[in-house]
């Protein structure tokens, strides 16, 4: 595959690009990503940015997913990873999602991935559903869970207008194609009362300013590496209020953990001590690493 891009000519929070400069590129094997720096809110943005059947592409190959031999640059093995998301997944329940769902409530999961979150729901009673671009993914889904998830971009999905009690978007805020559209399609298919629940690693975080160009985020995936004041004002611009942003507590793998530093090289003898996979037994808070939850406002037109 060949990266083949679109113009980007406008940040997340509204700014023109047109005298931004490039201060970050990163070379990849289907080609070079580029990222301007906002004048106004500080976040970087992938411009141009992929074509959608680029980023399609892109999340299905071996380079972002990895497996079979091959260290993906999104992930050492995504699919390896699949117990430790099952657990993930219900301490992201009982955590983050559980206090504020009414019984029997309607999610969509926009990036649900192999539909591990999906199941939790369900397992609860919730009408819960789930879209992701990969077709790999769908299939585990498929094959692990019996679950099918859509093969889709959230804006050509079908769901009806104030029809949702949550929407949740879990390592994918940053990667949606065009934030500003798909924000305003949460609000509009937000039922009164309900809620965008997602996650970002912020670009203004200590941990982001200590790794600068390094910094893992740096990746043809990412549309939207933003600032705190960029997410405000995106969701702002969509009639979305914040109602909580905190740190986000996770128990990720110590593969993982290692990817993001960028210490891969430590990979092969966690490999051999048998504790690639290993995880702590409880959640932790990540640093740069932002849970933001937000409503519909009311008086927006």
């Amino acid at each position: 595959m060949d990266f083949d891009f679109e113009a980007r000519p406008d940040c997340i929070c509204g700014t023109s690009l047109d005298n931004a400069d490039v201060v970050v590129k990163k070379c990849f094997a289907p080609g070079q990503v580029s990222f301007r720096r906002c004048p106004a809110c500080g976040s970087f943005i992938q411009s141009p940015s992929l074509s959608r059947i680029a980023l399609v592409a892109w999340y299905d190959s071996p380079d972002y997913q990895g497996g079979n031999g091959v260290r993906g640059v999104g992930y050492v093995d995504y699919m390896r990873g699949e117990p430790q998301r099952r657990i993930e997944a219900a301490r992201r329940y009982r955590r983050d999602l559980a206090p504020c769902l009414g019984a029997g409530a309607r999610v969509l999961e926009v990036g649900a991935a192999t539909g591990t979150l999906v199941v939790e729901l369900r397992s609860h009673g919730h009408d819960a559903s789930g879209c992701d671009l990969s077709q790999r993914f769908a299939a585990q889904a498929r094959a692990r869970y019996a679950l099918d998830i859509a093969i889709a971009d959230w804006l050509d999905l079908d769901v009806a207008d104030a029809s949702l009690d949550a929407i949740v978007l879990l390592g994918t805020i940053s990667n949606l194609h065009d934030l500003a559209r798909c924000l305003r399609r949460a609000r509009r298919q937000l039922r009164a009362g309900g809620f965008l629940f997602f996650n970002f690693p912020a670009a203004d975080a200590l941990v982001a300013r200590l790794y600068g160009r390094r910094m893992w985020m740096f990746t043809p995936s990412v549309m939207q590496f933003a600032t705190r004041r960029g997410v405000h004002a995106a969701l702002a611009r969509a009639g979305l209020r914040i109602e909580s942003m905190a740190i986000d507590r996770q128990s990720p793998t110590l593969a993982k953990i290692l990817g993001h530093a960028r210490l891969g090289r430590v990979y092969p003898w966690l490999e051999r001590a048998g504790l690639a996979d290993a995880a702590l037994p409880f959640a932790l808070p990540l640093p740069g690493i932002v849970a933001v939850r937000a409503r519909c406002v009311d008086d927006y037109s």
